[in-house]
């Protein structure tokens, strides 16, 4: 633990490597809370590059979900492509639980219309097509028409068969 926060004084203002950002994400990974904690606060308190936020992941779907948590709020203070990204695929693909709070991540960023469209359109759960149908609906006016589109055919194809979801579409 003491290794953790010092790493984070060493490091001072220069960018964290590869190797330093995996050590922190297998300690924040750990069995033992109070190392895992040490480890989030470290990472939270890095710059870290957006190439790097992709190695956050495996924290997102850790069976304790204090620590994705604690990782859905970095990304949301991350104003990159690659956090939006990692946000939008736990709204579509992880638990309800964790899916809320990234939608609450969400809320108000106009990046990353084109993944919640996709996500939307192949979304079969209807909370979960509420949760995406929400996001989307606060940036309905950046919607492209071809997005727009996607969204009605595949809403007509869902009413036309009978399948459920097509009302969040």
């Amino acid at each position: 633990q003491e290794a953790l926060i010092a790493l984070r004084f060493a490091q001072g203002g220069d960018k964290p490597d590869a190797k330093m950002i995996q050590a922190l994400v297998a300690a924040a990974t750990a069995s033992d809370r109070t190392l895992a904690q040490t480890a989030l606060i470290t990472l939270s308190a890095l710059d870290l590059p957006a190439r790097f936020a992709g190695k956050l992941a495996p924290l997102l779907s850790h069976p304790d979900v204090d620590r994705a948590r604690a990782v859905i709020d970095m990304l949301a203070h991350r104003r990159t492509e690659e956090a939006t990204e990692l946000l939008v695929q736990v709204v579509a693909e992880q638990d309800i639980r964790r899916a809320r709070l990234a939608a609450d991540a969400l809320r108000g960023r106009k990046d990353g219309v084109s993944s919640l469209v996709a996500a939307l359109a192949k979304c079969r759960e209807s909370e979960r097509a509420r949760l995406l149908a929400g996001l989307l609906r606060a940036t309905s006016s950046d919607l492209s028409a071809g997005q727009r589109r996607k969204l009605r055919d595949e809403a007509l194809e869902r009413l036309a068969s009978g399948r459920e979801g097509a009302k969040a579409l």
